[in-house]
């Protein structure tokens, strides 16, 4: 694949779905065809603009695409977190509960035991958002990025058949007949799963909708303040046939022959008559709070099933005018969906999604009386990581510590566990550190009344066990840091715990280091540097742990989320600013050096020989080898999702990527662009580089030439037609940096690496 061709879905966004099927595939059509298409289906303003941006040259803007990557790939993931979405098949006796990015299969045919079949950890690091299941078909809706398709006729063993990555922020989706049917920020989706090795998208159109139910030829879509009724009788053109505009937030909703029952944010259960789809009306409403899921069974009764944030409610609907509550129970966590077995008798269990509590089972044999039986798999926030040997540890918050066996980093395997469950009261693990076999970790311990540094013995990683606990002042997000004998924590304090006795932790001083949280440590020395949001970075001595003080601050003005520092070099993580180098030399007088941009926000950096690497939208590699002069050297992005802390062993990157579990990423040095082999002979190139001017004259051309320009970051900046008679390429003021050409022509494509170097005038 050509460089550039896969990064063009980071400018294309905003682009509405396409609505109808390409007569031909858009790869063979030309530019004036492919224009002519757009103002068909799409408007003249929107082909100006696609024109403007040079996207109708993209032979992959209206084809599948890929997550956006360069010299770094994920070689594994353990993708557990809240719970979204469950689903069910009573005739297999089977719940699948999306937890983070991943899936678990549940076999429920000896309840009220669960047992677990098997797991699944979805491509992508989008959270679950939507499971629907066909006969021996599942399909997984990962937020911004797309959805699997798996095979599971073999529950214990599900294999993936297909992905399609689409790159919009997805909610929710329903399968009828052989057809998915996606509810997206953007629009509707329609794919034809006849053959689920290769779902063929049918059609769509631009709507943003949150929850989708489909019935009959009808698609019903919710969105804030409104419900839209589409004919789907013709699929590749869905038309709009009718609209409710509730002024309520529409979250999801649920249909049962003429009525809608629409869940909102705090506004109430809306009952919508939908007998006449152009013209539907108001029923009725029902008070309650934030709705997510929706559930119904018809029989006897026509009960619905709400999660209602704090409380999981049935409701006898079967006067729609009149809803009747039948019982309603408080639930341990966030209720969010809901999947029920049958409405009453032996048998009768409801599987609730219940956020970070994992997946809440009741007992609903009496349906007027709802027993809570237990909660299944753990309330998964993977929110820091330590890696020592074939082991990583993970602070789980809720779900405890963690330990898994990375021998083999596509297989990783949980081994071990400390279950916060044990112990009375509210407890968290929230950081760890480790040394030898004893791991350290920051949290929560009821136990004790607050804030604590634990200790455990890790010598045997599939049994963790607990050796002493000590209460502390921090109570925010930075993580735990060790230095010989000393601990260090922070929060608007920061504080020393002496650890050389593991079995028995004493705190030492501490100091006051801000007015804010406090989110990256480290320690090099005597100095512990405390990266804290707004409040920049504070630079604390601790040469006597017993008496620290504060020694420096630098507040620049941009945020400050993590730290790195390397000899006289501090390395910020600085949101959307990217990363900062900053001169540390006199910890009195600190300033900055240099800095560089990457995708997103920028949460997590850690530095290892000449290599930055960084924690943002995507897991960003930086050379740094020379500070005035940073250059990107690889990258893997699909969401919002690699912003987590950071550790590096060899050529593994490390990530926890909080309610997506954690990552494993390898970088692999290389030219990141690879070029399509031809038959035809290629043209000897020759240039300058780097270049030093904002012409480049370009030697060697024997015919006329495309030449595309790509940032670093694979965007496409600016497209040239280039001849012999005229060889010169414009960089049209282009910044210093590196940037790389496509130059092709039919037949022959060619990738050149460019560093544009401009002195500045003085």
């Amino acid at each position: 694949m050509i460089f550039g061709y896969n990064s063009i879905m980071k400018l294309i966004l905003g682009l509405v779905v396409v609505s109808v099927i390409l007569n031909a595939s858009w790869k063979d059509l030309s530019l004036e065809e492919r224009r002519d298409w757009v103002v068909r289906h799409f408007g003249k303003f929107e082909a100006e603009r696609l024109e403007r941006m040079n996207l109708l040259e993209d032979d992959w803007l209206f084809e599948g695409r890929q997550p956006e990557s360069l010299n770094v790939r994920i070689v594994g993931r353990w993708p557990f977190g809240p719970t979204f979405e469950v689903t069910g098949d009573t005739l297999r006796n089977l719940v699948f509960q999306g937890s983070g990015s991943g899936v678990r299969i549940l076999d429920i045919s000896n309840m009220p035991n669960v047992n677990e079949l098997s797991r699944i950890a979805a491509p992508y690091a989008g959270l679950i958002r939507g499971l629907a299941i066909k006969d021996t078909i599942l399909v997984v809706l990962q937020g911004a990025d797309g959805f699997s398709v798996y095979g599971i006729t073999n529950a214990a063993n599900p294999n993936e058949l297909a992905r399609i990555f689409i790159g919009q922020w997805l909610n929710d989706c329903v399968i009828q007949d052989s057809l998915l049917y996606i509810a997206g920020d953007d629009s509707l989706r329609i794919y034809n799963l006849k053959d689920p090795r290769n779902p063929v998208f049918v059609g769509g159109c631009a709507v943003a909708a949150l929850g989708i139910y489909v019935q009959g030829s009808y698609a019903y879509l919710v969105y804030q303040n409104y419900l839209r009724i589409y004919d789907i009788s013709n699929p590749a053109n869905p038309v709009l046939v009718g609209t409710w505009p509730g002024g309520v937030d529409c979250r999801t909703v649920w249909v049962s022959d003429t009525v809608a029952y629409i869940g909102t944010y705090n506004d109430g259960l809306q009952i919508i008559n939908v007998a006449n789809v152009s013209s539907p009306f108001k029923i009725t409403d029902y008070p309650c709070g934030d709705t997510r899921g929706l559930f119904m069974l018809e029989s006897p009764i026509k009960f619905l099933y709400l999660p209602d944030h704090d409380d999981l409610r049935i409701l006898d609907v079967s006067n729609p005018a009149n809803p009747q509550l039948v019982d309603s129970i408080r639930t341990p966590g966030w209720a969010w969906d809901v999947w029920v077995t049958k409405e009453a008798g032996s048998g009768s269990y409801i599987f609730l999604g219940d956020h970070y509590e994992g997946l809440g089972i009741y007992d609903s044999n009496q349906p007027s009386n709802l027993q809570w039986l237990y909660q299944y798999g753990e309330a998964d926030a993977a929110k820091y990581l330590a890696v020592s040997g074939n082991y990583a540890y993970l602070a789980d918050h809720n779900g405890g510590l963690k330990i898994f066996d990375i021998t083999d980093p596509s297989m990783i395997k949980e081994v071990g566990q400390w279950d916060t469950s044990i112990v009375n009261g509210t407890v968290t693990v929230d950081g760890v550190a480790i040394r030898g076999t004893i791991a350290f970790t920051r949290g929560w311990f009821g136990g004790v009344g607050g804030a604590t540094l634990t200790s455990f013995d890790v010598s045997d990683p599939s049994n963790p066990n607990l050796l002493d606990t000590v209460k502390i002042k921090a109570t925010d997000e930075a993580n735990v840091v060790l230095s010989d004998t000393i601990a260090y924590v922070a929060a608007t304090w920061v504080q020393a715990v002496d650890v050389s006795n593991p079995t028995q932790l004493e705190t030492l001083g501490s100091c006051r280091a801000a007015n804010y949280v406090s989110w990256g440590l480290f320690i090099l020395d005597s100095l512990l540097y405390v990266a804290q949001v707004d409040s920049g970075l504070t630079i604390c001595n601790f040469a006597d742990p017993t008496a620290p003080y504060r020694l420096s601050s630098y507040v620049p003005g941009y945020a400050f989320w993590d730290v790195f520092v390397v000899d006289t070099l501090a390395y910020i993580a600085g949101g959307g600013t990217g990363l900062h180098i900053l001169s540390i030399t006199d910890p009195l007088s600190i300033y900055e050096i240099n800095n560089h941009s990457v995708s997103g926000s920028a949460c997590a950096v850690f530095v290892k020989d000449t290599l930055a690497y960084v924690g943002a939208d995507y897991m960003t590699v930086l050379n740094v080898s020379n500070i005035h002069n940073i250059q990107t050297v690889g990258y893997y992005g699909v969401s919002s999702s690699y912003r987590g802390p950071l550790y590096v062993d060899s050529n593994f990157i490390y990530s926890a990527n909080y309610s997506s579990g954690f990552t494993i990423f390898e970088y692999s040095s290389g030219p990141g662009v690879t070029e399509i082999a031809s038959s035809k002979p290629k043209q000897s190139l020759r240039f300058q580089n780097p270049v030093t001017k904002q012409v480049l004259s370009i030697k060697g051309i024997t015919s006329p030439l495309k030449v595309s320009i790509y940032s670093i970051t694979g965007q496409k900046i600016s497209y040239q037609e280039i001849r012999p008679e005229r060889s010169s390429v414009s960089f049209n003021n282009l910044p210093s940096g590196v940037y790389f050409l496509l130059f092709e022509r039919s037949g022959w494509r060619e990738v050149k690496k460019v560093i544009l170097f401009i002195k500045e005038r003085r």
